[in-house]
């Protein structure tokens, strides 16, 4: 069955995703030719000015160039555009994801601004929470720093907060609370920048960064129905020339 009969997208998109994935799954290598217009509109019962448009979308995602040879799949960039490199980023099967650090905690020198994000430390709460420092490596070496701060009240439903061990649920801490508590989870907030790691003795020497390098930095804010505090507060660090894909809403 035809890309064309399985989606209703216009026919020009439907040929350029087809070859776009075929290429970057290796199936069409660099330096080999594609078919001439002509005999792609033939082959898709198209006309020819939505196989040239395709290609025209191919030559501007860099997959293809035009020579006298016609069209031919590009050579391998060592930088790819970020619509590539989100293609391309899949987690390698020697991944390696390692809590280095896990616990409650009470006030700590540089994270004071935690607490009224998190919506704690007002009067009748403890004002602990729990800090989860994970490291995320592959073949190539680590390639991302995340911390996650919970209320410390959550643990008591849900005490693999507390443990240095990947937690069960691998979507993260506030999927697994609100599973067990029976709310939803909801994402209030997200943002990201371009930054020079944190001088906390942390980002640098866990990332196998040197000082002057950046990272681009996720904040997520997840809260539930109805609550005006959160049910956790994330923060990442990803190395230059990496690419992270988040499946958040799964």
């Amino acid at each position: 069955m035809s890309p064309r009969a399985q989606r209703q997208e216009p026919l020009h998109r439907q040929i350029f995703d087809h070859y776009k994935q075929r290429i970057l799954d290796g199936e069409l290598q660099p330096g080999e030719p594609l078919q001439s217009i002509r005999a792609t509109a033939e082959e898709w019962g198209v006309g020819q000015q939505a196989a040239q448009r395709a290609y025209e979308l191919l030559r501007s995602a860099k997959l293809v160039t035009t020579s006298q040879r016609g069209t031919v799949v590009a050579e391998r960039r060592t930088a790819y555009g970020p619509q590539q490199r989100l293609q391309l980023a899949r987690y390698s099967p020697g991944e390696l994801i390692r809590v280095t650090a896990a616990g409650r905690t009470g006030p700590v020198p540089g994270y004071e601004y935690v607490w009224p994000i998190l919506g704690i430390g007002r009067p009748g709460q403890d004002g602990l929470v729990i800090r989860r420092e994970q490291l995320v490596s592959d073949g190539d070496g680590p390639l991302m720093l995340m911390v996650t701060w919970v209320p410390a009240s959550w643990a008591g439903i849900v005490p693999e907060l507390l443990e240095t061990a990947p937690l069960p649920d691998p979507r993260g801490a506030a999927h697994l609370i609100a599973d067990r508590a029976g709310i939803t989870a909801e994402l209030r907030r997200v943002a990201f920048e371009a930054r020079p790691p944190m001088d906390d003795d942390r980002e640098i020497p866990l990332l196998g960064m040197v000082p002057g390098e950046y990272v681009l930095g996720y904040v997520w804010q997840w809260g539930y129905e109805g609550a005006g505090e959160l049910l956790a507060y994330e923060e990442a660090a990803v190395r230059p020339n990496r690419v992270i894909e988040f499946d958040i809403g799964a």
